[in-house]
């Protein structure tokens, strides 16, 4: 199965590229985040993103996480 591959080569990296992710690239991550399932399809998802072009945004963002992310 395509899927039991896919979990066996997954990588888990433990810290982020540095380079920009494109326009397309993350209009296909909000478009599978859009199809994922959530607890009996009841829950609206809400999902915010900024880059390092706009770093007042961006700080008031990563203030929002906790120590682990």
């Amino acid at each position: 199965m395509k899927l039991i591959k896919a979990i066996e080569e997954r990588w888990s990296p433990r810290s982020y590229d540095s380079r920009p992710v494109n326009e397309e690239q993350l209009a296909l991550l909000f478009e599978a985040a859009r199809w994922a399932p959530s607890c009996n399809n009841a829950q609206e998802w809400a999902y915010y993103y900024t880059t390092r072009e706009y770093p007042e945004a961006h700080a008031r963002l990563a203030e929002c996480l906790t120590g682990g992310n």
